[in-house]
């Protein structure tokens, strides 16, 4: 049996070492054998025996020189597990920073804040338009939102919940006998709710023009901009998707050379662009009950969605205080309410507060090992949890059982029953429902020179939404309706879906996303986090946030270190490659399954210490860069 012991305490120090450069080449002895045998010139037993000495030492060198070698090019060093750095940028700002999925975005922020003196909202409105130009597989004006801003002076969290929501055609058991309709095609498509959401956004905290927000992305739809690396990617991972759909096909299709565009080539967007000048002239409701419905309506209906005039004119973004749980070090998280991720997030994050870990500690390797475990454990019992989550608007127990997870009382009850020398069968975690995996969403995290922080999620769902574009709008449509759950559809496991998210008409789906902002007891910003990336958000969010909180990283280290993921069903662990060998065999002998994956989560955060701001974007998404001033 593995022996553990508590992660509070003390232990002899195992911290994350630099690694070997090759600049540190004159600081490294080699032995020679020749220059050794020139300097033995006695015959006696003891020149002998010293000689035998030198041998041994100059082959342990070379032993421990190539064990080194091993380890820098396996991205690990053998005393203290750490992986290589990335190539990310640790950007360090003094008055505004901003934490992007791509440079171009990120600098379109900084100048909306900086030379146009818009607000932090203001400049993340722009970055999330500027997401519908360049990243259209993760989110755009056909998808929706949730976010989070901070106002340090008035010590207030708002929330703008954006989510789409079901037609009001739509039934539980319309995707009963073909699943399928769920994630591609018209059928998949709920009621788009970003326009608005950015109208309620912009209402409540811009200071520029409406229109001075898209004007920054009109133009890379008219000018055109050349295609990100991670975009000719998801191109050639979704060609089928996209070939079904001659809108898409054309849009995404280089005529000179008759294929997807490649990275580098230059790509313009102009039915986009020209809904994007409309929206910015006309406002918001030229979306929603405007002349731009009325070709919103006709793309949708060529594309057989169920969405009406009604619908649209229907839809309402939501504003609400944001989700709050105080820690035990008196900084309070804030998330967004159900059905967002932010209740499970902050379940998590209480879970492992509980701990009392001292912040900085040195970690041995013993030590950080259990610590993973408990980090798994509180996964598991989080994502039990969310499979009873849904729409408080339609399911009555979603209010107190949102009220229970941001408990710290209920959160020390769960911890009790963590155990630090085994895992459990996924039935132990509590009433559980199965959710598959998914994918995609981006993520903008910004903070400003007007007491803002803004943390924000966007989604399309699936990689590039239902894979239908309006052929007069230029839209990419969203296919959020596989986000519920459908009746009779049981996994390989035998467990049902959850009844709290079936559908409903006007109901939002569950979603994982969970933008949150940290801030410290004396109204300092500590933390700006989120991330994109499924059912993957929640626990990459909680992640990060644990090695900035009690690993003692900065926001790159904390960015990049190989993550761990469960969500109780698949019951496994899945890693990313470079997770030090160490902790994959200890967590093997706890119980836990593990499986190698490349899914990953991407996540973009900013750390505070009071007086600069540190930003990193996720170097798993080439491209991305942060930036501020």
């Amino acid at each position: 049996m593995l022996k553990t012991r508590s992660a509070g305490m003390s232990a002899e120090p195992e911290q994350r070492e630099p690694l070997l450069l090759d600049s540190d080449s004159e600081f490294v002895s080699y032995y020679d054998e020749q220059d050794i045998r020139k300097r033995v010139t006695k015959k006696d037993k003891k020149s002998r025996t010293q000689f035998c000495l030198f041998v041994i030492l100059a082959l342990l060198v070379i032993v421990v020189l190539a064990v080194s070698l091993f380890f820098l090019t396996n991205g690990t060093s053998p005393g203290s597990p750490t992986p290589r750095p990335s190539p990310s940028v640790l950007g360090k700002y003094k008055h505004a920073a901003l934490a992007t999925d791509h440079s171009i975005c990120s600098e379109i922020g900084r100048k909306i804040l900086k030379d146009q003196g818009g607000s932090s909202v203001d400049a993340t409105l722009a970055v999330q338009i500027c997401y519908t130009v360049i990243q259209p597989q993760s989110s755009g004006i056909g998808g929706g939102f949730f976010m989070v801003v901070y106002n340090r002076t008035s010590r207030e969290s708002t929330t703008i919940d954006a989510r789409e929501v079901a037609p009001l055609a739509a039934s539980e058991n319309m995707y009963v006998d073909n699943p399928e309709d769920s994630e591609v095609g018209g059928k998949s498509i709920a009621v788009p709710s970003e326009i608005k959401g950015y109208k309620k956004a912009h209402d409540k905290f811009g200071r520029l023009p409406w229109s001075a927000i898209f004007a920054p992305s009109i133009k890379l739809c008219e000018d055109g901009f050349p295609v990100p690396r991670h975009l000719e990617d998801y191109f050639i991972l979704e060609r089928n998707k996209l070939s079904k759909d001659p809108d898409a096909l054309k849009t995404y299709t280089n005529p000179a050379t008759g294929d997807f565009y490649k990275a580098g080539e230059i790509i313009k967007l102009p039915a986009l662009g020209k809904t994007l000048k409309t929206i910015a002239t006309e406002g918001a409701d030229s979306f929603y009950t405007g002349n731009l419905s009325k070709d919103i309506l006709l793309d949708l209906k060529d594309k057989g969605s169920l969405i009406t005039a009604e619908d649209l004119s229907g839809y309402q973004a939501l504003m609400n205080t944001s989700l709050q749980s105080r820690m035990r070090d008196g900084s309070i998280l804030y998330s967004p309410l159900a059905p967002s991720g932010g209740p499970i997030l902050i379940f998590i994050m209480n879970i492992l507060d509980g701990y009392e870990i001292a912040s900085g500690k040195k970690w041995k390797k013993e030590d950080k090992l259990l610590a993973y475990h408990r980090i798994t454990e509180a996964f598991k019992f989080g994502y039990a949890k969310r499979t009873d989550m849904g729409d408080p608007k339609f399911i009555r127990h979603v209010d107190g059982l949102v009220a229970n997870l941001t408990s710290m009382n209920y959160a020390d009850a769960i911890r009790k029953l963590i155990w630090d020398n085994a895992t459990h069968d996924w039935p132990y975690y509590g009433p559980t429902y199965y959710d598959k995996y998914k994918t995609s969403t981006a993520h903008a995290s910004v903070v400003g020179n007007d007491s803002l922080a803004v943390a924000v999620t966007t989604t399309v769902n699936l990689r590039f939404g239902s894979g239908v574009m309006g052929s007069r709008t230029g839209i990419l449509f969203n296919d959020e309706m596989d986000d519920f759950s459908t009746p009779n559809v049981t996994n390989f496991f035998g467990v049902a879906p959850s009844p709290s998210n079936f559908i409903r008409p006007g109901k939002r789906p569950v979603s994982s996303m969970c933008p949150s902002i940290l801030v410290t007891k004396d109204n300092k910003i500590k933390m700006v986090a989120g991330a994109a990336g499924g059912t993957r958000i929640t626990t990459a969010t909680a992640y990060v946030m644990t090695n900035v909180l009690w690993f003692g990283d900065d926001v790159k280290q904390a960015v990049d270190y190989p993550r761990i993921h469960h969500q109780l069903l698949p019951p496994e662990i899945s890693y990313e490659a470079r997770f030090p060998e160490y902790y994959i065999d200890g967590l093997r002998e706890l119980g836990h399954n593990l499986t190698l994956t490349s899914s990953k989560a991407i996540v973009n955060a900013i750390t505070g210490d009071g007086d600069w701001y540190y930003a990193n974007s996720d170097y798993r998404r080439p491209g991305s860069n942060p930036d501020g001033f």
